[in-house]
């Protein structure tokens, strides 16, 4: 997937749960169910392709309970959103094609970063998205590209490429 794509589909995860954002009750798993039915998109607590960024990952990384976000981009991206913060989450894919570089000024891209000794190699970059931007950190194993996306609110470059690294060798 390019650079565009993933980026594409890490915007649309993020502007539909922040645009939709509630506020958590007693019942919060409920409330997040609601508001993804609201936007139409179907609300899976158990995702089955997510083995390399799991569930109890995504809580650890966020700090909190989260929810499995379909993505209709890409379905094969696990999104998952904070629970009592719609508006924050991550994105983990696992990609084949070889990692290139991001460009500085394509797409919106700024602060692209080499990282040395993470992978075969590694890239962490922002992109601007209009309403805020979003981290990303790329990194290529034997596996493939592990690529990990989230929103500013959420974290930066470094906090990204920690995930990525907490998950490349799975």
């Amino acid at each position: 997937m390019s650079h565009a794509r993933r980026a594409l589909a890490a915007l649309v995860f993020i502007t539909a749960v922040a645009g939709h954002a509630a506020q958590a009750n007693a019942d919060a798993m409920a409330d997040q169910k609601k508001v993804f039915e609201k936007m139409g998109m179907k609300f899976d607590k158990k995702p089955n392709k997510c083995t390399v960024f799991t569930q109890s990952d995504a809580e650890r990384a966020l700090h909190g309970p989260v929810a499995y976000v379909p993505n209709d981009v890409d379905p094969t991206i696990c999104a998952w959103g904070l629970v009592r913060d719609s508006s924050l989450g991550v994105t983990v894919s696992r990609e084949t094609p070889p990692l290139y570089p991001p460009h500085e000024g394509s797409y919106g891209v700024s602060h692209v970063r080499h990282v040395t000794g993470v992978g075969k190699d590694a890239y962490t970059y922002y992109a601007n998205a209009g309403s805020g931007g979003i981290y990303t950190a790329d990194v290529l194993t034997a596996k493939g590209v592990t690529s990990v996306t989230l929103p500013e609110k959420a974290g930066n470059a470094a906090t990204a490429l920690a995930i990525a690294k907490s998950v490349m060798n799975r």
